[in-house]
């Protein structure tokens, strides 16, 4: 049985990272002896933190202590942090000390240079980009959810962001209503969410139809979760005068979470890739979804429906414009007319588990890792 490590650097990540992560360690380990190994940062003191500004300085992670733990790896599963000297020079030492050792670092985010603009991160950004140019030399496979076959000169496996279908619980179908349309977003909510596009779409709808005294159909966003863009969709519901229409919940899981699915018709993904000059995207959200059996609107092309067009996925230009509610609408009638909310949910589930299951997104990887 082949055997090797996954690593992954910092001591804080997301819930849905941590969550990620435990599914790809515990799928590898399916086929491999894997021991998961989560490095912290060094402690450092004031002086050494600023000191990490400097280009030729790498001292945010103890690469010593890791390079120890190795013993004789079949091969080695990194999550990437920022390159820098001490970071080459440990991809080195494993090349020359386990020459045979086939080192797969993932990309979770490309491109991501535009995330660092515009802050004081944008001198990790600067040498990660002089030092990201000798990854070449000592990686075999970059793991990417981009649709890019190479990146720094490196080929790729591309794969995409999954789910254990299994444990995400099919939502109970909501009936088909000609007068209400419930529209969800779960996430923890940055600028590359977008939702004031769907936001102001709305508010748009309801003006164009007060103006021409016509009867709207109701729709009501239901927001779900927490982050610094929040405010920003209060504000931007109120200016429009449809705070009763955009519903804010906070922080859910769980049984509470499935209620407010349970209410939903449609989920949102992201609708703001285009503020990061990407054009592509793989969120871990929309595999749940679709494992809930909720159809999905996003505002790019998405990964998990790349192998063919599908009726329960509607996609809008990726750049600022407000959703045309009327499109919403229609794919909201087509859908679920006259054939109901529960075959619909259950062929999307069907769907979710032919292409985001863990098992199908992990496959490449596990191949390649076994391949002698």
């Amino acid at each position: 049985m082949k055997r090797g490590y996954y690593v992954s650097f910092g001591d804080r990540t997301s819930v849905g990272v941590d969550s990620k992560i435990e599914m790809q360690v515990k799928e590898l380990r399916k086929y491999c002896e894997v021991e998961f190994i989560k490095q912290p940062k060094k402690k450092r003191g004031l002086g050494e933190r600023i000191l990490n500004f400097l280009p030729w300085i790498d001292n945010k992670w103890d690469y010593d202590s890791l390079f120890i733990k190795l013993n004789k790896p079949d091969f080695l599963y990194v999550r990437r942090v920022e390159a820098g000297t001490n970071y080459i020079n440990f991809l080195k030492k494993i090349r020359q000390r386990f020459p045979k050792c086939k080192i797969l670092i993932e990309v979770p985010t490309y491109p991501y240079d535009k995330e660092y603009w515009g802050t004081i991160d944008v001198l990790f950004l600067l040498k990660d980009i002089f030092y990201r140019k000798k990854i070449k030399n000592y990686v075999d496979k970059l793991v990417t959810y981009s649709r890019d076959e190479e990146i720094w000169s490196v080929p790729t496996i591309r794969t995409q962001n999954g789910v254990d279908v299994n444990k995400n619980s099919l939502i109970a179908p909501r009936e088909y209503s000609q007068n209400e349309i419930h529209l969800i977003a779960v996430a923890l909510f940055q600028k590359h969410h977008g939702y004031e596009r769907v936001i102001q779409g709305i508010g748009n709808y309801y003006k164009k139809n007060n103006s021409m005294h016509r009867k709207a159909r109701d729709i009501f966003f239901h927001v779900v979760g927490d982050g610094p863009e929040r405010k920003k969709y209060e504000r931007l519901s109120q200016k429009l005068h449809i705070e009763n229409r955009i519903i804010f919940h906070g922080m859910m899981k769980g049984k509470e979470q499935d209620k407010v699915f349970s209410e939903c018709d449609i989920a949102l993904s992201v609708f703001g890739l285009y503020k990061q000059s990407s054009n592509y995207t793989s969120p871990i959200k929309t595999a749940e979804y679709l494992a809930r059996g909720v159809p999905v609107i996003s505002g790019c092309p998405e990964s998990a429906f790349r192998r063919e067009r599908t009726r329960f996925f509607l996609e809008f230009p990726n750049n600022e414009s407000s959703l045309n509610m009327e499109k919403v609408i229609k794919f909201y009638d087509k859908l679920f007319f006259p054939e109901g909310n529960y075959f619909i949910r259950e062929e999307i589930r069907e769907y979710a588990k032919e292409t985001v299951d863990i098992a199908i997104v992990m496959k490449p990887i596990i191949d390649y890792v076994l391949t002698e």
